[in-house]
């Protein structure tokens, strides 16, 4: 398992010089306040100007470290998928998200959200955010206790706004191709994953370019 350091390392060396990282995936690790602190630094950098998806669920840096992700996520305005699963995050971190996606330079269209403590306050923050914004394109709330009428708003919402990006055509900073919304179908068989069908993400992934190392 990767830990701060080996988060701090990755962080400065996007810091370092100009690369063509356009996607890092840290999830299922044990990165920490530390770790998740360089990362944020990493993301107001100018040298990680290309760096779309940025996935680190399944850490230990809680609610603090999310925050702290989240500020640089909004400052830099570059990201368009973050991954926040399994970080057991609550309502005033979805408050942040909401604030995020509904600035003027958010770019993000995705966020994986799925295995935290949402309450209903939380749920419903994100779904009226996602109400609000025709960018969202996919939200993945599995297994957030969600009830059926925040399901039914959720997908509404989503689908929505792939006709909305589908009549308008391609858009800058844009993906072309609208992403699948998670925990769509029937909403309360999406709530629980059945046993084993979690898939783990591998314990680093750094997409540079058309390869990946």
């Amino acid at each position: 398992y990767m830990t701060d350091t080996g988060a701090v390392t990755i962080a400065q060396a996007v810091r370092s010089g100009p690369n063509q990282l356009t996607s890092l995936d840290l999830s299922a690790n044990q990165i920490g306040l530390e770790g998740v602190g360089a990362l944020a630094m990493m993301l107001r950098s100018n040298h990680s100007a290309n760096l779309r998806e940025l996935k680190v669920g399944w850490n230990t840096f809680g609610e603090e470290g999310a925050m702290l992700l989240l500020d640089a996520v909004a400052s830099s305005g570059r990201l368009t998928v973050i991954g926040l699963d399994g970080l057991d995050l609550g309502d005033a971190v979805a408050k942040e998200l909401e604030e995020v996606i509904r600035s003027e330079s958010s770019r993000l269209t995705k966020m994986e959200l799925c295995c935290n403590s949402f309450g209903e306050e939380g749920r419903a923050t994100i779904v009226r955010a996602v109400d609000s914004s025709w960018r969202i394109l996919g939200c993945d709330m599995r297994s957030n206790n969600m009830s059926l009428s925040e399901w039914t708003v959720l997908r509404q919402a989503l689908a929505r706004n792939r006709r909305v990006l589908t009549s308008r055509g391609p858009v800058a900073s844009q993906p072309v191709n609208a992403a699948q919304s998670e925990g769509e179908g029937n909403p309360n068989a999406a709530e629980v994953p059945q046993p084993g069908s979690r898939a783990r993400a591998p314990v680093s992934v750094i997409r540079h370019g058309h390869e990946e190392l």
